[in-house]
């Protein structure tokens, strides 16, 4: 189900701009991020919450918690050895990710018109 539901999101996604619906602008990269950090902090508290009541002591959504084999996420960890705030640098390769998805989106809608 991780990769039937990541290729889902790529697709909803790419839907998204394919259709008109969303076009992304540069001025909402800041949002972006900040709303991905807030989402992780309630996944974290979500998965603190289950490993304290006993429901689920591994929960670990979003790998806020620790980061469970991921090479990327392992390196972090070692440099923040903090649950939650071991992710920070991720937003640090997001931005270049966001820019490329940018760029590319613009590229095409040059060549299409």
């Amino acid at each position: 189900s991780y990769y039937g539901t990541h290729c889902l999101l790529v697709i909803e996604a790419l839907a998204l701009v394919t259709f008109g619906l969303y076009r992304p602008e540069l001025k909402d990269l800041p949002g972006t991020v900040v709303m991905l950090f807030l989402i992780a902090f309630i996944l974290y508290a979500l998965s603190m919450l289950l490993r304290f009541t006993g429901i689920c002591p591994r929960a670990n959504y979003f790998y806020t918690v620790e980061p469970e084999g991921n090479a990327a996420l392992e390196l972090f960890y070692r440099w923040i050895p903090c649950p939650y705030l071991y992710l920070l640098p991720c937003a640090i390769a997001l931005v270049p990710y966001m820019l490329a998805v940018l760029g590319i989106i613009r590229l095409v809608e040059k060549v299409s018109h």
